[in-house]
């Protein structure tokens, strides 16, 4: 069976990985190995430090007996309970991490000679000390003796099987590296030997044919660059009339871009048209608010012609009243004497009355003043008005000239269309004259089809090597 091209690479890559995922899965083993000898270690000295911890706190209770016995002091057994029950803790938490039955025998073994040990003390120490019994005492110390040197013996082995676990789980820890190192440097030199090996191999099977094949293609190229002098004599005549064609299209595109101006042109005045009648409607509207405030000021004048009728009317009636108190003060005044006192009063009416005619004639001044300053403000509202109207018949002539140049540039763009019709009869009659040459190429064409043809016989044995099949090639048009 034959391996096509792609094949080949393929399978050549998929040796590679296989060897490549198994060194990665020898060293994920060789990592979980050495990770769990480590943690095995690690776990073993501490098993060690706890030993060595109780041990530590054994003798401290021993002490305490010592010097309950030695002082004969019972005020020694609360630090004797105390440091019974950390060791009592520590000997539980050895008891949970052991490893195996040996280390739990050696364990139990410990527990139970300090409970008996604890229990001599308390139940026969103490009661020997409060009553002052030396022989009882010397006999305790030798039951305890022994039972501590249980508790004690005990601990040390324990220290002992817990010192060569560690050392165990250490050797096995450097055997592992040591076998894993081995190991990876063998499938590592293996992996580049294949791959050396393989890479060899399929540069060789395919270099070879491609070699053969090129210097085959080599010749056809020889004999395709005579006819290729044909096709550029041809070649020649086509770009000749691409040339103009070239020439025609940039006429054509210099009308495009006169065109598009034009169109520009058109669309900004169309744009200021548009701002024009925008303005002259604002125009009329602000004609319409001056004829509204010379309406308003109208009413103002009017209102203030009102109030000036009935000033002068009340200036009218203080006037009457002011003469008949003067024909009043000229009786009082015929009758002389005593009676000038009335004459007096009368002459003070009369003096009031003269003033209110005085602020009568001051609220007529300021009111006749208000009047002329309101027709001054009618006067200005209506000039306004005609300013405004101004700007608008302004605006409406700018609006005429703007459509006039509208209609100028539409007949300009009418012109560049015309430019554009005689640019693409231009483009026809070259298009005939490049179908010409075209049919000179067609002759060299057919003797480039014979080269073609002698051309297959390669393109099938490089369709045979890349495809792996000896299917046709396609024909030569």
């Amino acid at each position: 069976m034959r391996l096509n091209l792609t094949a080949k690479i393929i399978s050549t890559v998929l040796i590679v990985i296989i060897f490549l995922v198994a060194m990665g899965g020898i060293s994920f083993w060789a990592s979980y190995k050495m990770s769990s000898a480590g943690d095995k270690a690690a776990d073993n000295l501490r098993g060690a430090l706890w030993a060595k911890d109780a041990a530590f706190m054994s003798l401290k209770t021993y002490k305490s007996q010592a010097m309950m016995m030695v002082e004969k002091n019972v005020s020694y057994l609360d630090r004797f309970e105390a440091d019974n029950k950390k060791f009592e803790d520590m000997a539980a938490h050895l008891k949970e991490t052991a490893e195996s039955d040996e280390e739990r025998a050696l364990v139990a073994a410990m527990t139970t000679a300090n409970s008996q040990y604890v229990d001599v003390v308390r139940s026969l120490l103490v009661p020997a000390l409060n009553a002052d019994a030396n022989a009882g005492i010397i006999e305790i110390a030798a039951l305890s003796d022994g039972l501590t040197d249980t508790v004690a013996t005990n601990v040390s082995n324990l220290m002992r099987l817990k010192e060569a676990g560690a050392d165990a789980s250490t050797a096995s820890y450097r055997t592992t590296a040591s076998q894993s190192r081995f190991i990876i440097l063998i499938f590592g030199f293996a992996s580049t030997i294949l791959g050396v090996s393989l890479g060899w191999y399929l540069a060789r099977s395919i270099s070879r044919p491609i070699n053969a094949m090129v210097s085959e293609l080599r010749d056809g190229a020889e004999q395709v660059g005579a006819v290729s002098v044909q096709v550029a004599s041809s070649s020649q005549a086509l770009a000749e009339g691409a040339s103009q064609q070239a020439s025609a299209l940039e006429e054509t595109s210099s009308s495009l871009v006169e065109m598009s101006g034009m169109t520009q042109s058109n669309a900004e005045n169309a744009k200021e048209a548009n701002n024009l009648a925008l303005q002259a409607n604002a125009a009329a509207d602000e004609g319409l608010s001056a004829m509204n405030e010379v309406a308003n000021a109208i009413n103002i004048i009017k209102q203030s012609s009102d109030e000036t009728a009935k000033i002068i009317k009340a200036i009218d009636e203080i006037a009457f009243q002011t003469n008949l108190l003067a024909l009043n003060a000229a009786v009082e005044a015929a009758r002389a004497g005593e009676a000038g006192k009335g004459f007096a009063v009368v002459a003070e009416e009369v003096r009031n009355l003269a003033l209110r005619s005085a602020d009568a004639a001051r609220s007529t001044g300021a009111l006749i003043e208000k009047s002329q300053k309101n027709a001054e403000m009618g006067v200005k509202a209506t000039q306004e008005f005609m300013e405004i109207l101004g700007q608008i018949t302004s605006g409406i002539k700018k609006v005429s000239t703007l459509l006039n140049q509208v209609a100028v540039a539409s007949d300009e763009q009418s012109h560049g269309i015309g430019q554009v019709n005689s640019a693409v009869a231009q483009m026809d009659e070259m298009t005939q004259r490049t179908a010409s040459s075209a049919e000179e190429s067609s002759s060299a064409s057919a003797e480039l089809a014979g080269q073609a043809q002698q051309m297959q016989a390669v393109v099938r044995r490089l369709n045979l090597l890349i495809e792996g099949s000896d299917k046709e090639a396609p024909s030569a048009s």
